[in-house]
């Protein structure tokens, strides 16, 4: 994302399937380097099951904490139309960068687009896994839609390796096995991160426990604390499936992995 500049306000959008790291893709691009060049500079999450109010009202107080003033306290009685003017009147005259992580609907992009001015300089930064979110938040410039994929083979191994094995590389004895539980994360970072917390805990010359990990790692999930993320993050992409779908995912999941279908 280019900073600065002499255009109008530009809006970026990452868009990808959960699990695949988009908000440390952001957090990597708010450094130090904001402060110089963005006056106002926040982000906000925004979440599946967001309340336009509260959000309206979320964002006038973070505002108001980066530009160090108090909140008034009328902010907690104004309507939307209300929070819309008061977010308008505090970016006027700023150049602003307002990251939006997690927006799923469009509904909540074309309320709060109508909130940020089309100040010079100005950013606006969206991560979303819905590509219709991302579309419709860079109509005007599709060249601002970044789709992320999966981690290719080499790039899962390293990342597995190293949450693994740490400074160490993968035993041959466990390479076939480790190779085995990539095959089944899908290039997905958050996966493979996960799936290497629980397997840096295991004996590395205990064999079964790691082929055990392989055939069973709903068993590792249900079990592990460390995975509740991940856990939390597939729900919220199955709640977002069409009712139709949800029915259809259900029923497929009475079927072994990797058996054949004619339907």
């Amino acid at each position: 994302m280019q900073e600065g500049g002499d255009a109008g306000r530009q809006t970026v959008s990452v868009v990808g399937m959960g699990g695949l790291g988009k908000p440390p893709w952001r957090s990597k691009s708010i450094g130090c380097r904001v402060k110089k060049h963005f006056k106002v500079h926040s982000w906000i999450t925004v979440s599946q099951s967001f309340k336009i109010k509260q959000l309206l009202r979320h964002i006038v107080e973070k505002i108001f904490k980066v530009i160090r003033k108090p909140v008034p306290e009328e902010v907690d009685s104004m309507d939307t139309n209300q929070l819309r003017e008061r977010i308008k009147k505090l970016l006027q005259h700023s150049r602003y960068l307002i990251v939006l992580d997690d927006l799923w609907h469009t509904d909540a992009w074309d309320v709060i687009n109508h909130a940020l001015p089309n100040n010079k300089g100005s950013r606006v930064m969206i991560t979303t896994r819905n590509a219709s979110v991302a579309s419709a938040s860079c109509m005007n410039n599709h060249s601002m839609v970044y789709h992320l994929e999966p981690l290719s083979p080499e790039e899962s191994w390293t990342l597995l390796c190293r949450k693994t094995f740490q400074e160490e590389s993968c035993a041959p004895n466990l390479e076939e096995i480790c190779q085995c539980i990539l095959s089944k994360c899908g290039g997905l970072p958050l996966a493979i991160v996960a799936i290497g917390a629980v397997l840096a805990m295991k004996d590395k010359k205990n064999i079964e426990d790691w082929a055990a990990v392989c055939g069973s790692i709903g068993a590792e999930i249900e079990d592990n604390d460390q995975l509740d993320n991940m856990k939390r993050l597939l729900y919220l992409s199955f709640s977002d499936l069409p009712y139709h779908l949800k029915s259809c995912f259900l029923y497929l999941s009475i079927f072994p992995i990797s058996t054949n279908s004619s339907v």
